[in-house]
């Protein structure tokens, strides 16, 4: 059974993924993968069977085509799809959460081919946001206002384990590139920033190795 998850480091997110991959191309044995919503888009797997919490529609769409993708085993096969509602709505929005119920009542229970998905993907998605028309970094004058370029991940930070510490301190003294060392931490699981070494790059936090697994990324239990 693999895990693949974005809790690990990159130069074992890398193998992960190839071990991943290689598992779902193999025909000799059966494989399970345990994954979040990394499997969405950077995985080339083909499933036999494919359990998903509820997600929103384009979600599902993107996972459901993980089952069976590549008709390794004919025509008349079909894989099978199962759906479980989630703990609680959060990452998503409760709206998405419904238009995502609608989506699988429509879909029934019966054969589902892609092109029955994207006629139901257009039916149930939800409108994106649009912009306003403005840009505060062209039309904000001389003076600056603070703010983000990019969506950030409020709940976890890029960590790096305290077993990794010097690796890292040699890596920067070298102008090298650590960033094979760099793991994203749930926030409560960082360490103290107090203990936290002054040369480090003000954006990383530390973390204890004693929780982080080489094949099953940071562990929070």
């Amino acid at each position: 059974m693999l895990s693949y998850h974005s809790r690990f480091r990159l130069r074992d997110r890398q193998r992960i993924h190839a071990d991943t991959v290689a598992a779902f191309q193999q025909d000799r044995e059966a494989a399970i993968a345990v994954t979040t919503q990394v499997c969405e888009m950077s995985l080339d797997l083909d499933a036999d069977v494919l359990i998903s919490e509820v997600a929103p529609v384009p979600s599902l769409v993107q996972r459901f085509g993980r089952a069976n993708r590549h008709l390794a085993k004919g025509h008349d096969f079909r894989a099978r799809l199962y759906t479980y509602p989630p703990e609680t709505v959060r990452p998503y929005t409760r709206a998405d959460i419904q238009a995502a119920t609608a989506f699988l009542d429509d879909l029934g229970t019966g054969d589902v081919s892609q092109r029955m998905m994207a006629e139901l993907l257009e039916k149930h998605s939800l409108s994106e946001p649009q912009g306003d028309g403005s840009a505060r970094f062209l039309d904000a004058g001389y003076y600056a206002t603070p703010g983000s370029f990019r969506d950030t991940d409020d709940v976890s930070q890029p960590c790096i384990l305290d077993d990794d510490l010097q690796t890292v301190k040699a890596l920067l003294d070298a102008q090298g590139s650590y960033d094979g060392y760099v793991v994203g931490v749930p926030r409560a699981s960082v360490a103290d920033p107090a203990l936290r070494p002054g040369w480090l790059p003000r954006f990383l936090g530390t973390a204890r190795s004693a929780f982080y697994d080489p094949d099953r990324g940071f562990l929070t239990e």
